[in-house]
């Protein structure tokens, strides 16, 4: 499995979700500044979908 990080966000996750494999994400930073521009509970939920596929 691998582990991925740094510039990861809701544009470039689910490229990375197609891929597979991926045991852990760090998103930190990009759900930080997401929830600036969507709300925190929005962006929460966009991540989720996101990472369901």
């Amino acid at each position: 499995m691998v582990n991925a990080g740094h510039d990861l966000n809701l544009s470039n996750l689910p490229h990375l979700v197609k891929i597979g494999g991926v045991n852990e994400v760090s998103i930190g930073h990009a759900i930080i500044v997401d929830a600036l521009n969507y709300g925190f509970e929005d962006t929460i939920k966009r991540y989720i979908e996101v990472i369901k596929g």
